[in-house]
């Protein structure tokens, strides 16, 4: 029963690890590393012996995460973001690499070692950072977003480089990997597309009207794992398969019933990730060339947060989201784990490097969110040293502005509140710091201006002394929050309306000087039960049971 005993000692461990975890306001993922390393080989107490089982289950964590990644990625919300996504991040992986790969030449390692190290480092962990960012509730904001478009292109981007670099030492065989790979990925990507579009949405259809709920659970696994498993077969990555059929499903009507049946299952499986990460750690081998892994996670840290930041800042984007996406993307990846040891497998990493990339990789991770937190901080300390590159204003004032309405954020709402304003014939001018958002804007004829609201610069712009209302639409918390502060300093008698992502950006926002805050969730909440009361004909008192709900969230 050695799996069945190890399973249940992970288990209990990460309970154990997560109730520490909730105890000290620490992220879930650091408790279940923390319970990896108290069952693991190199620790006394309780052992888990069978790892390279758990590092299959694991794995399917991996991919039922980028299962559930796929079906959430949109496509079209996600456009805007393809030039970061794709040139950024193919700008980022390359540059890293290549300090990475200088690094490990300074400690005296050859150039074929230090190209896998710099592969292996140029990689962010999908798991760590989207767990972060759903604990930090910023998954939808504007640095959220990129941070995903960018993870999704560094997965993908491994298939290859799994592929090229152990040809290094035949190039013309090696191209010809990378050629059979392209074929085999385009003929996948071609029949997963075709099956998804025709045949899978009938057969969930079939399933969800005909069959109970747990068929239809298992067989919404069955396509994660099954399409996963036949990317594998096809000689792509098991996570590829697993993200293309999320993807092609997220069209489909049941994206969002499959996303909920996969939800609980993901988490458990993502738990057995972080518990393997864990397992990693060996005690010993830190102590032994501490002062090389603690050089190592802070040359890491530092080398990957300004490579991010800076890349971020390259492609327009200001504000905290530099900050934001450097200091969460900092950490080295779970794919890292993978191209580590098939680096060892084929002789081109020795397991002292080995060892040390692996400890470097976990720690890292384990201080991810400590990192992440460090953003609006680190923003304000930038902003003190430099006060006039809070955000670079456009060149050109909006003409005709007075007595006008400011709107923060162009986003879904944003355009809603415009749409509404321009039929009413009420002037407004929109602010938003995603330059690819505001292009489109304008080609539309739209008045938005590139920026951000809590900056003076774009304040003067945007002519705020003379506006008649501000309206917040801004996903981003800490955004929000200082563009209210902001203009409450500017001119207090300004109502400002916001939008809230939760209870407590709620409160904040009021604090702050906005003079409504709304969290869509509530609203929602009440008038579907002020709606159902009206239909069951039972007098509906929503005012005090908002109230009731406001001081309770």
């Amino acid at each position: 029963m050695g799996l069945t005993d190890d399973l249940c000692l992970i288990f209990v461990a990460a309970v154990l690890g997560g109730l520490i975890a909730r105890a000290v306001r620490a992220p879930l993922v650091l408790g279940y590393i923390l319970a990896g390393l108290l069952v693991s080989p190199h620790t006394p107490g309780p052992k888990v012996l069978e790892l390279e089982q758990i590092d299959d289950l694991a794995e399917m964590g991996v991919a039922l995460l980028m299962f559930g990644i796929g079906l959430e990625f949109s496509l079209s919300r996600l456009s805007d973001l393809k030039k970061v996504a794709l040139y950024g991040t193919s700008l980022q992986m390359a540059l890293t690499a290549l300090v990475g790969m200088l690094l490990i030449r300074l400690l005296d390692y050859g150039w074929t070692e230090g190209l896998w190290v710099g592969a292996a480092l140029s990689l962010s962990s999908t798991m760590v950072a989207l767990k972060v960012l759903q604990a930090q509730g910023y998954q939808d904001a504007l640095s959220g977003r990129i941070m995903l478009a960018m993870l999704v292109v560094q997965d993908l981007a491994i298939i290859p480089i799994m592929i090229l670099l152990p040809q290094l030492g035949d190039l013309t065989s090696g191209m010809w990997s990378v050629l059979r790979l392209l074929v085999r990925g385009t003929l996948m990507i071609g029949v997963v597309w075709l099956l998804g579009r025709q045949l899978l949405p009938r057969l969930f259809g079939l399933v969800a009207s005909h069959a109970p709920r747990e068929l239809f659970t298992l067989l919404v696994v069955a396509v994660g794992l099954g399409v996963g498993y036949a990317s594998y077969v096809a000689g792509l990555s098991f996570a590829f398969g697993a993200f293309l059929a999320g993807l092609v499903l997220s069209e489909s009507d049941y994206s969002h019933h499959v996303l909920t049946e996969v939800g609980p299952l993901r988490d458990l499986f993502g738990m057995l990730f972080f518990v393997s990460v864990g397992l990693l750690l060996n005690p010993r081998v830190v102590l032994e060339s501490l002062s090389i892994i603690l050089a190592l996670v802070l040359f890491t840290l530092l080398a990957k947060a300004f490579i991010f930041a800076w890349v971020t800042w390259l492609f327009g984007y200001r504000n905290i989201v530099p900050f934001a996406v450097g200091l969460t993307l900092c950490q080295i990846g779970e794919f890292s784990f993978v191209l580590a040891q098939v680096g060892q497998r084929t002789g081109n990493l020795s397991t002292e490097l080995y060892n040390l990339v692996m400890v470097t990789a976990v720690l890292t991770m384990v201080v991810t969110p400590a990192t992440s937190s460090l953003a609006p901080r680190a923003r304000r300390i930038w902003g003190r040293w430099f006060p006039s590159s809070q955000f670079e204003a456009d060149s050109s004032k909006p003409e005709g502005l007075g007595g006008h309405v400011l709107i923060g954020g162009y986003g879904r709402v944003g355009r809603v509140l415009a749409h509404a304003l321009s039929k009413a014939g009420v002037p407004y001018l929109a602010v938003d710091p995603n330059p690819n958002a505001v292009q489109r804007a304008r080609a539309a004829g739209h008045p938005v201006l590139l920026g951000d609201l809590s900056s003076e610069t774009i304040l003067e712009v945007a002519q705020a002394p003379q506006a008649r209302l501000v309206m917040l639409t801004l996903t981003d918390p800490v955004a929000s929050v200082r563009s209210a502060e902001a203009i409450r300093k500017l001119r207090p008698e300004i109502p400002v309306l916001a939008r809230a992502v939760s209870n407590q950006h709620r409160l904040d926002l009021l604090e702050h000087g906005a003079r409504l805050a709304l969290w869509p969730e509530l609203e929602t909440g009440l008038e579907l039960t002020r709606q159902g009361l009206v239909s069951l004909r039972v007098e509906a008192n929503t005012e005090e049971l908002r109230q009731e709900l406001e001081q309770g969230s």
